[in-house]
């Protein structure tokens, strides 16, 4: 899809892909990747909720994707690329008639994957690696205000880390501005009523002599 000055074909709802079909089936969780997948009604969500904050597409980029999220935002109309180190993945992607592009790679080492409108991340939440994930963010997301970043994150089981996490992204001017929480649900017997929430993050152009952003934050339960 091309996009000229902001201005595209909306991108078709999430609600008119739904034919169980033509949807990639989820991926078998590897604990070699610190992998856990979601069911396809989770990936449907996240995608509604990058879908509605970008009425008219754009270019979104994952950083990590065993949830397979790509594939509805990228059969709405966007532009998607997918940056993971596991090979399966890009095997399964590549069946899907979009604007979707895989790069077989790891966030813990620089990458070149151009400027996006959108970050989607979905670390591990045992991951003791998160600064990773904050400077690939800083490196491919555009400078412009506006631009977000989506993370899938269970915020009771990154503990500490999580105030980390919101002071590194708040040093890029991205501040929290709603979440979602229990959106995502792992279907795993040995992972009963696992579940994750989403935060999305906006850059805003924030006064510096302010130490710690405050934004009203929209929160759906």
């Amino acid at each position: 899809m091309t996009i000229i000055d902001g201005i595209g074909p909306a991108p078709a709802p999430i609600s008119s892909l739904k034919n169980p079909q033509v949807r990639l089936p989820p991926l078998e969780s590897n604990v070699d990747y610190g992998q856990l997948t979601c069911d396809v009604a989770s990936r449907d969500r996240v995608a509604e909720e990058i879908c509605r904050d970008f009425p008219y597409g754009g270019r979104v980029l994952f950083l990590g994707d065993d949830d397979l999220v790509s594939e509805a935002v990228a059969l709405a109309g966007f532009s998607v690329t997918v940056v993971d180190v596991d090979e399966r993945i890009g095997q399964c992607l590549a069946t899907v008639e979009a604007d979707l592009s895989f790069v077989l790679g790891d966030v813990r080492r620089p990458l070149e994957a151009g400027q996006f409108d959108a970050v989607v991340l979905d670390p591990a939440d045992g991951s003791v690696a998160l600064n990773h994930w904050l400077n690939r963010v800083h490196e491919h997301l555009g400078d412009e205000e506006g631009v977000r970043v989506y993370l899938s994150v269970n915020m009771h089981r990154l503990g500490r880390r999580w105030a980390s996490l919101l002071a590194g992204l708040a040093r890029r001017d991205l501040v929290p501005v709603r979440s979602q929480e229990r959106i995502k649900r792992y279907p795993s017997p040995s992972w009963a009523d696992t579940t994750t929430d989403l935060w999305v993050f906006e850059r805003m152009a924030l006064p510096s002599s302010l130490p710690v952003p405050y934004v009203e934050i929209e929160t759906n339960r």
